[in-house]
């Protein structure tokens, strides 16, 4: 592969994390760039996995999505190279973000509905029993105390 497409994608996901003003995971960087045809799937992993390993991006996986954002390093690379990213790529990445920023942002944010969501599964009766060798107290008497007494509750 040339050189300077690997570099040109590397700039255009570059790009990309600095234009948000919050983190985006692997998979819309791949909508983006698999989606307008500019690489493909294992070219993207590579563009990623280079720009880790200089620093030049950060990382941090979180509920089975690895999410990105730019460093400083990322932002000086970026201010020194960004005058090869053509203006019709730039016009497609603010274009993109433009149209899917508030999914993106959702996709990425814990909202107070998530968490409503997880924790309604955690309300209700509680089916769990306890044993009885356990200080709760039937009828003013501890489960434990009534347990050596050999009395099953």
């Amino acid at each position: 592969m040339k050189q300077d497409l690997l570099m040109l994608y590397k700039l255009i996901v570059l790009y990309m994390l600095d234009t948000v003003t919050f983190s985006l995971t692997k998979s819309q960087i791949g909508d983006f760039m698999l989606g307008k045809d500019y690489t493909h799937f294992l070219t993207l992993q590579r563009v990623i996995s280079e720009l880790e390993d200089a620093d030049m991006i950060s990382s941090k996986t979180t509920a089975n999505r690895t999410y990105l954002s730019i460093t400083e390093e990322g932002k000086s690379t970026l201010n020194f190279f960004e005058n090869r990213i053509s203006d019709e790529i730039k016009i497609d990445v603010k274009n993109y973000i433009n149209e899917n920023k508030w999914d993106m942002k959702n996709e990425v944010n814990i909202t107070s509905e998530k968490v409503d969501a997880v924790l309604e599964s955690f309300r209700g009766e509680i089916l769990q029993v306890p044993p009885m060798y356990s200080a709760l107290k039937v009828n003013g008497q501890k489960l434990c105390d009534l347990a050596r007494k050999g009395r099953e509750v």
